[in-house]
């Protein structure tokens, strides 16, 4: 396989798997070097990428955990700013466990929730789902 120069940019990235947005995790070296924290190496034309593994976010595990293993229904809304690991922290927590991950979009409530109901009907092979689809957000809460 041919792969893309780190000079070529971003995007010759994604050919290979990967993401852009993943790059701020990523540091670009001659030669790889001994850390506690790294994940695996990638060899590009004779250049390395770092990447760094998930690190310091055991309160947020712990807390995921504990509403996981509660005996009544959570629901649990995480946000905040651009780059901070949102998505990884989901990630990271549903490694070994089974889950359904819907990315909020900006989109109309309509194909917010035709998408949701096409996700629910996938993963539960139930066609009854199309007949009878969720209708509102408070159904899906």
């Amino acid at each position: 396989m041919n792969y893309p120069s780190l000079s070529q940019g971003a995007s010759s990235l994604q050919n290979i798997g990967v993401h852009p947005k993943s790059l701020l995790n990523i540091t670009y070296l001659t030669e790889p070097v001994e850390n506690l924290f790294v994940v695996k190496y990638i060899l590009l034309n004779y250049e390395y990428i770092l990447i760094m593994k998930f690190i310091n976010r055991s309160q947020e595990l712990a807390f995921l955990q504990r509403k996981y293993t509660s005996n009544k229904a959570e629901f649990i809304i995480i946000y905040g700013r651009r780059r901070i690991g949102k998505t990884e922290l989901i990630n990271k927590f549903s490694e070994h466990r089974p889950t359904l991950y819907f990315l909020g979009r900006t989109e109309s409530k309509t194909d917010t929730l035709r998408r949701f109901n096409l996700m629910l009907m996938e993963h539960f092979e139930d066609i009854s789902l199309v007949c009878s689809p969720l209708s509102s957000l408070k159904e899906v809460i």
